[in-house]
């Protein structure tokens, strides 16, 4: 179940013995697709970096039952559609952190959808929780001016940059997006889709499991 307002994320129990270590978003992505019901510890990443940076302590195991925090957490599940030159004409794939086409430091819009809030050392979606069953989408509009583009991404570190009469912000459950130029660029979790020409978003809540 997501998370639920006024309550607690997660519940408390044993720590696993077995347990996966992920490294980043995407390598939580590849170890999920492998088995959807391990458990798993992040070393970095996004979704490291909204839990707070957490250290993990290997428990002792050896005398009473160590007690662990476990937190349900939502992915996305992303349907790439792609050129008809291209043979497999649709991709199915999953994203952790993040959705992204195109980029702050390039002229076009800049879409932004994200699970966890930051990316990279930037608080993207202030309002986002990785377990509240929705994506949060941030938009920059083509037409902001080079000055104001570069503003925004600076107070973007802080999560300042909203609200912007030319950033919107909506939150969903699914969402689907077409192309705009031959140079937008799209990238699942921080890697480059290449040959894109439409993508589909739907959250798939409670996906997998963390602790902490």
């Amino acid at each position: 179940m997501t998370i639920e307002k006024g309550k607690e994320w997660g519940y408390r129990g044993p720590c696993p013995q077995n347990l996966f270590f992920a490294k980043d978003d995407a390598d939580l992505v590849k170890l999920w697709q492998h088995d959807p019901s391990a458990v798993f510890v992040m070393l970095s990443g996004d979704l490291h970096t909204s839990l707070g940076h957490p250290t993990w302590n290997q428990p002792d195991v050896s005398g009473e039952l160590i007690e662990v925090q476990f937190l349900p957490v939502d992915i996305f599940r992303v349907v790439v559609k792609r050129n008809a030159s291209t043979n497999d004409s649709i991709t199915e794939m999953y994203a952790l952190s993040s959705v992204e086409i195109g980029s702050w430091l390039t002229r076009g819009r800049y879409v932004c959808v994200s699970n966890c809030g930051f990316i990279g050392d930037y608080n993207i979606a202030p309002r986002a929780h990785p377990n509240d069953g929705e994506m949060d989408v941030v938009t920059v509009s083509k037409s902001i001016d080079w000055r104001q583009r570069l503003q925004a991404r600076s107070r973007a570190k802080l999560g300042n940059h909203v609200p912007h009469p030319q950033i919107a912000m909506e939150r969903g459950t699914s969402h689907s997006w077409t192309k705009a130029s031959s140079r937008e660029r799209l990238y699942v979790d921080g890697f480059e889709v290449k040959d894109w020409r439409a993508v589909d978003v739907h959250v798939l809540a409670d996906a997998c499991t963390v602790v902490v």
